[in-house]
């Protein structure tokens, strides 16, 4: 004979199960796929705040340099500016990628650079401006520094 049982236990079907279940992974799966966008943006941003920081750091330090050095002198062959005033010398020596700065690196590439003095571009010798190109192709990033005019500089 056959006993019935008074209470039935509640429960899920498996079919149900299996719903749920794909569900799930499509959710996490859609995480995780925003996720990793998120995070190549991230570091796309870290990458350009970095080169900017850069940039900034280079452009600061030839504007602190330029008018705190009275004498500045291009050297071309070495491709190396040097500014110097009783016996203290600052160095920039520009490389393919990079300017070195006393021994200091910026990772910064100077695909051209344009030297000045009063005004008319010279190939070497001493300079009271200088233009350094930052790309390749835009025309935009550049960076311009020039020392004041003094009133040494005019006296034979």
């Amino acid at each position: 004979m056959r006993m019935r049982l008074k209470y039935k236990l509640q429960g899920f079907t498996l079919s149900e199960m299996m719903v749920v279940m794909v569900l799930t992974v499509v959710v996490v799966g859609l995480a995780f796929a925003i996720l990793t966008l998120v995070q190549r943006q991230m570091e796309t941003a870290r990458k350009n705040y970095q080169g900017n920081t850069e940039v900034n750091l280079l452009r600061q330090a030839l504007w602190h340099d330029m008018r705190s050095f009275p004498r500045t002198a291009w050297t071309p062959g070495q491709k190396q500016l040097e500014l110097g005033f009783n016996g203290t010398n600052v160095t920039y020596r520009f490389e393919e990628a990079h300017v070195i700065r006393n021994g200091d690196t910026l990772d910064v590439p100077v695909y051209g650079y344009s030297f000045y003095s009063k005004g008319l571009p010279v190939g070497n010798g001493p300079i009271d401006a200088l233009e350094l190109k930052l790309s390749e192709t835009d025309t935009e990033h550049k960076i311009f520094v020039f020392r004041p005019g003094i009133a040494a500089d005019d006296i034979p």
